[in-house]
């Protein structure tokens, strides 16, 4: 029997958002603005006191990631983009098992994440462009140091521009915060083999009354 469904629900979608970022980010340069803003907000909501205060407090800020979840919940056919998207979803899943596993790399990242909160909370100036450098340090840091890179497709003319790369690496961290989020309310992946129904059901629930 599955518990928690809505909140299983919410933390999956925040993946899958993550996951439609980086394709829309590896194909275009470009992604949906903000989608982006929720994802990356989601990383410094550290001790957050509800599963839906992290993106928010809102559905409808996931509303991409809904979406995103219920396409992959009834897939008919193996399309690039679906294929894509199953690809990231479960290399940030491995990724996030990883760094639970390593205490001194998710210790080194709680910290970092913290001098960064600080800092907005005091005001101190910081724009979107360098939060977002910021958060893609902390990537090469800690994440990419634990193996298992995910390999994300796109067009080398998009994939070389430095700010694309950043913006990438941040959105693969919102992945991950999800993940754990996910993990923490008591997901696995075998969940979305045998409640798939249950998920699904949820998920148009959802929509239904966000729109």
């Amino acid at each position: 029997m599955i518990k928690n469904i809505n909140s299983l629900t919410l933390s999956l979608a925040g993946l899958c958002q993550a996951a439609h970022l980086v394709y829309q980010l590896s194909q275009t340069g470009n992604c949906d603005d903000e989608a982006f803003k929720i994802s990356i907000e989601s990383i410094l909501n550290m001790n957050p006191k509800t599963v839906l205060s992290v993106y928010g407090d809102d559905e409808k800020n996931l509303n991409l990631g809904f979406n995103t979840l219920l396409t992959i919940l009834n897939i008919t056919n193996n399309t690039s983009i679906s294929f894509y998207l199953i690809k990231y979803i479960f290399g940030i899943m491995v990724l996030e098992r990883k760094l639970i596993k390593n205490k001194i790399a998710l210790k080194n990242l709680s910290y970092r994440l913290r001098i960064i909160k600080k800092n907005k909370v005091r005001n101190i100036e910081i724009n979107d462009i360098n939060m977002i450098n910021e958060l893609s340090e902390i990537y090469l840091d800690v994440i990419s140091t634990l193996g298992s890179r995910i390999k994300i497709v796109g067009t080398a003319s998009i994939l070389n521009k430095v700010e694309v790369q950043s913006k990438l690496r941040s959105i693969l961290l919102a992945g991950i915060r999800s993940a754990v989020l996910w993990r923490q309310v008591g997901g696995n992946r075998l969940q979305l083999i045998f409640f798939r129904n249950r998920f699904n059901i949820e998920v148009k629930r959802i929509l239904v009354n966000i729109k």
